[in-house]
């Protein structure tokens, strides 16, 4: 919106509104009628006014259907146009982005002005003038222009005025080159708002929009320059120009065999390649070295000692001459390339902390919470649960120590018993309670209870308090039983070698008198322990007797 024209000037810009066409397109029929834009002029945090306007966008094949009547008593701030789900009284606030430096930037201009420009000055400067242009929000501020340098320093601060959350999603960075004639694109950046700010509220996780210090990467045509510009239109974002630092590149071969029968004849060579370094094909070297900068050219020929992409030949060997294989013995070889590659370890580092902190603070929701404790309830690994829900180890971890998780609780899921048949499982183990949860188990089955030894085991242990556990041991040892062991080692001391001699044959073995049931577990309630229901008996009735025998001469030998 502008003042009005006259004589002596053309109007002044009271104040103006932008939308981006996604806002528009996801309203209803895409479109929305007597909506209210505020109007602000990007100097002040000041609402000038509003317009009342209609917007509507159509594709080929819709149906264009009529505004509703108008209403002249429409309230303002019940009809503005808004983000979703935000409160009509948006603050205003200055967004403020500070533009550094720039590096490796392209020549852009043609060699034949960088031969003119030598002879007036006697030396041959960078060919290129940038400066940045910002643009959001339908407004727009740039950098002073940097005169004759591929390394630019700008240090400027630019400021727009705006709503939050806004209506425009991107911020658009163009690094372009000042001429005397026009300006020419190098490279351009976006920047989402959704991925540098949340609209949310500060107290639910909401943050103003936060990014940097940091470099960006600007794309556009091919860095060698040409008079015709016939890929000029590709300064809109193709071609990566990134800041690139030194890296290394280093490979051992091991091994190398089924090698086939037609490389036999001839040595063998190993190459490694990344990009377009590492090849020997004479043709490429010189292409890559054209492209190269004079810095890139140095530092190329100072580590030129420490690049080796290919290995000695080897001429293989075949046993049995079907498949082939290369003897490289102890002395296995070794190949390293130096390469200019974009640094991005910062970028990684951070990301793998800021994925460290989330995965343990991420809030799940009461959903999956409860699949995860319904899961390590039935027994499932962790492993199995986090690849299952598609959730981080240290999250479900969280949950777990969170609501005192163990495997031995119900969580209130699907019940397979009935109380009654919760009942009968207790009148079991409280009659016998040294039957263990296979047994319940099949005595369940029998009456028509589908249920698992597992289920059994927990129903008893939550419902009942009836935890299964081994029994104490109840000794029934009189003095006589004490002291008969040790008077039969005392007689087998003392016999005499006459004795002795009369004995043809001895050994011992032992007799299983009852079968065996590993773990005499017994079901028993807390405190419960010495209780003598639940002890179990082991002299007088043990499951195993050890038998000493010996066969004399004389007949049957006594044991006592």
């Amino acid at each position: 919106v502008f003042t009005g024209k006259n004589i002596i000037s053309d109007g002044s810009l009271i104040g103006l509104f932008k939308c981006d066409l996604w806002y528009v397109h996801n309203q209803p029929d895409h479109s929305f009628f007597s909506k209210f834009a505020p109007l602000l002029d990007g100097a002040t945090t000041e609402i000038k006014g509003y317009v009342r306007v209609d917007l509507q966008i159509f594709t080929k094949g819709d149906v264009v259907k009529d505004p509703p009547p108008r209403k002249d008593d429409l309230e303002i701030n019940q009809n503005l146009i808004l983000p979703p789900k935000v409160n009509p009284f948006r603050p205003v606030y200055q967004y403020q982005l500070k533009i550094y430096a720039a590096d490796g930037l392209p020549q852009m201009n043609a060699n034949l002005l960088a031969n003119v420009k030598k002879a007036f000055s006697n030396k041959l400067s960078d060919m290129a003038d940038p400066f940045v242009e910002v643009s959001f929000a339908g407004l727009t501020a740039k950098t002073p222009v940097i005169k004759n340098t591929y390394q630019p320093e700008f240090n400027t601060l630019i400021t727009f005025t705006e709503f939050f959350p806004p209506l425009c999603r991107r911020i658009k960075i163009q690094l372009k080159d000042s001429d005397m004639t026009t300006t020419e694109l190098i490279g351009t950046h976006f920047i989402d708002m959704n991925d540098i700010s949340d609209k949310a509220e500060r107290r639910k996780g909401g943050f103003m929009p936060t990014f940097g210090p940091s470099w960006v990467n600007l794309y556009g045509s091919t860095r060698d320059y040409s008079v015709s510009e016939e890929h000029i239109d590709l300064n809109n974002g193709l071609k990566l120009l990134g800041k690139e630092e030194i890296f290394q590149l280093f490979a051992t071969f091991y091994e190398a065999s089924m090698l086939p029968k037609k490389l036999g004849d001839s040595p063998v060579q190993f190459e490694i390649v990344i990009g377009e370094y590492g090849f020997l094909m004479k043709d490429l070297v010189e292409k890559k070295k054209k492209d190269q900068s004079e810095d890139d050219d140095k530092l190329y020929s100072e580590s030129k000692a420490f690049v080796q992409s290919v290995t000695a030949p080897v001429k293989p060997l075949a046993p049995e001459k079907i498949y082939y294989y290369v003897p490289f013995g102890s002395d296995k070889p070794c190949t390293h390339i130096k390469f200019p590659f974009e640094d991005q370890r910062r970028r990684h580092y951070n990301f793998s902390i800021l994925k460290k902190i989330y995965s343990i603070l991420a809030d799940l929701s009461d959903f999956v919470k409860g699949q995860v404790i319904t899961l390590h309830g039935e027994g499932y690994s962790q492993v199995f649960i986090s690849k299952h829900l598609e959730i981080s180890r240290c999250a479900l971890q969280n949950v777990i120590k969170l609501h005192g998780s163990s495997r031995h609780q119900n969580y209130h899921g699907v019940r397979k018993t009935t109380p009654c048949d919760d009942r009968y499982l207790k009148s079991i183990v409280q009659a016998s309670p040294h039957t263990s949860s296979s047994r319940v188990t099949q005595l369940a089955m029998e009456r028509g209870i589908n249920i698992s030894a597992r289920n059994v085991r927990r129903c008893l242990s939550t419902e009942f308090k009836l935890h299964a556990r081994r029994p104490a041991k109840k000794p029934f040892l009189t003095k006589k039983l004490l002291q008969a062991p040790v008077k039969f080692c005392h007689d087998m001391k003392y016999k005499t070698a006459e004795w002795w001699t009369t004995v043809m044959f001895t050994n011992e073995s032992t007799f299983q008198q009852l079968c065996g049931s590993g773990y005499n577990y017994v079901c028993q309630p807390v405190g419960e322990r010495l209780n003598p229901k639940y002890n179990l008996k082991t002299v007088k009735h043990p499951p195993s007797v050890m038998v000493w025998g010996a066969i004399s001469a004389k007949g049957r030998c006594y044991l006592s």
